[in-house]
C-alpha cells in the first residue's frame, strides 16, 4: 500500500469528515438524521408481525387484529417516507460536495506546473483522482458511512431478539456474514490491484485513439504507413486490457456462488433449529417464528452493511486518498522571493547564467547550461530539435 493512503477504516473516515467539514458542515446534519431514520425502517414490522400471526393463530377479534395491520403500515409507510425524503436532500447536498471536489481537482490542474502536466506519474494520479469523483466513488463512500452507522443501530435494535430465542441462530448466521465479508474483502482487494494495472493502460490506449484520429498526423502517418504499426501496439494494449477484466469476472462469479451457498445453508439452518422450538420443546409460537426470522434477516443485513461499509469505506477510500494525494502535489518550480520592478520606458533585460532542465522521470536534459542574455525591445527563438522547440519558447518583454 502507498504510504499516502489511510491505513485503516477510521483514518479514511476522519479525512472524509475533515474534507467535507472544509465545504458544508450542514451535511453532518443530513447525514446524522439519515442513518438514525433508516435504522427504524425494519422494526415496525419486526415488532408487530408477531402480533398480527399470532392473532391470526388465536382466533383473536379481527377488528383487533385490522388495528395492529394498520399501525404497522402505517408507522412503516411513515418511516419510509421520511427516510426517502432526508435521503433525497443528503443526495442533492452529497451531489453538490462531488460536484466541488471536481471543481477543485480541475482547478488544482490547471494551476500545476507545466512540467509536471508531461510526467506520467502525474497522469496516472490525476486519472486516478478522476476517478474518485467522476466514477460515483466519492458519491458512494459517503453512502457507505451512512450505511455503516445505521446498520449498528439496526444491529443494536435485533441483537437482543434473536438472542432471547436462541444464541446458536446468532453463531450460524454469524459464520456466514463472516465468510461472506473475508471473501467480498478480497475480491475488493484484487479490483483495486487490477485497477491500479488497468489505469496506465487505458491512458496509453485514448493517446493511440487520440493521435489516429488527431489531422495533424494523418498525412505522416498515411505517407509512413504507419497504420498496421499504431493498430498493433492499440490491439496488444486492448488484449492486456480485457484480459485484466475477465480477471475481475471470473473473481467475480466466484464470489457469487460462495455467497448463494452460504444464503441458502443459513436459511434451511434456521428453519431446522426454530422448527425444533416450535414443534419439540413448544416454547415458541407461530408469530415468534415470524418474528424471530424477521430479526435474522435483519440482523444478517445490519452485519452485512456494517461489514460492507468498512470494505466499502477502506475500498473507495483509496480512490479518496488517490484524490487528495492529486490535490497535494506541489510544483518544483522556484517562484523566487527578489521584487522585480520594471520601468515602462527602458524595459527589462532578462538573463539565463547556467540553466539547466529536463523532465521528471528523464535522463537527457532538454536544456542544459545555457547561458543568454535579452536585450529590451529584441526578439528571441528557441530553435531545436522537432518536437523539442515547441516545448520551450521565450517571448522578452
Amino acid at each position: 500500500m502507498d504510504k499516502s493512503e489511510p491505513k485503516s477504516f477510521w483514518s479514511n473516515i476522519i479525512l472524509l469528515f475533515r474534507f467535507i467539514a472544509g465545504i458544508d458542515r450542514k451535511i453532518f446534519i443530513w447525514l446524522g438524521i439519515s442513518v438514525c431514520i433508516s435504522a427504524l425502517i425494519p422494526f415496525p414490522y419486526i415488532l408487530l408481525s408477531r402480533k398480527v400471526i399470532d392473532s391470526f393463530a388465536n382466533g383473536a377479534d379481527y377488528s383487533v387484529t385490522v388495528k395492529i395491520i394498520v399501525i404497522m403500515a402505517v408507522s412503516g409507510w411513515l418511516i419510509k417516507t421520511m427516510n426517502q425524503f432526508i435521503n433525497t436532500e443528503l443526495d442533492k447536498k452529497v451531489k453538490r460536495l462531488e460536484y466541488e471536489a471536481i471543481q477543485r481537482l480541475f482547478y488544482k490542474m490547471s494551476v500545476l506546473d507545466y512540467v509536471l502536466l508531461d510526467d506520467a506519474d502525474t497522469k496516472d494520479k490525476f486519472g486516478k483522482a478522476t476517478k474518485c469523483v467522476m466514477a460515483l466513488n466519492f458519491y458512494e463512500l459517503i453512502l457507505s458511512v451512512r450505511t455503516f452507522f445505521s446498520s449498528i443501530l439496526i444491529l443494536l435494535g435485533v441483537l437482543g431478539i434473536i438472542a432471547s430465542v436462541d444464541v446458536w441462530l446468532l453463531l450460524i448466521v454469524s459464520f456466514v456474514i463472516v465468510v461472506n465479508a473475508y471473501a467480498n474483502s478480497r475480491l475488493k482487494k484484487y479490483r483495486y490491484k487490477i485497477d491500479n494495472e488497468l489505469w496506465p493502460i487505458d491512458r496509453k490506449m485514448e493517446w493511440y485513439m487520440q493521435f489516429s484520429a488527431n489531422i495533424e498526423y494523418a498525412k505522416e502517418i498515411r505517407v509512413n504507413q504507419l497504420q498496421k504499426f499504431i493498430f498493433d501496439k492499440y490491439r496488444k494494449l486492448s488484449d492486456t486490457y480485457y484480459k485484466l477484466l475477465d480477471q475481475i469476472t471470473n473473481s467475480e462469479g466466484a464470489v457469487k456462488h460462495i455467497g448463494l451457498f452460504l444464503s441458502m445453508l443459513q436459511e434451511n439452518m434456521a428453519y431446522l433449529v426454530l422448527g425444533y422450538k416450535i414443534l419439540v420443546e413448544k416454547t415458541l409460537t407461530v408469530g415468534d417464528f415470524t418474528m424471530t426470522f424477521s430479526a435474522i434477516s435483519s440482523f444478517k443485513d445490519a452485519c452485512s452493511g456494517i461489514i460492507d461499509g468498512v470494505i466499502e469505506v477502506l475500498n473507495r477510500g483509496r480512490y479518496f486518498s488517490k484524490y487528495l494525494e492529486f490535490m497535494d502535489l506541489e510544483g518544483n518550480s522556484s517562484k523566487g522571493d527578489v521584487p522585480v520592478t520594471i520601468n515602462p520606458v527602458q524595459g527589462a533585460e532578462i538573463e539565463f547564467s547556467h540553466v539547466s532542465f529536463r523532465y521528471p522521470n528523464q535522463k537527457e536534459y532538454a536544456l542544459k547550461d545555457i547561458n543568454v542574455k535579452l536585450s529590451p525591445f529584441t526578439r528571441a527563438a528557441v530553435i531545436g530539435d522537432n518536437g523539442a522547440g515547441d516545448r520551450v519558447i521565450i517571448r522578452p518583454s
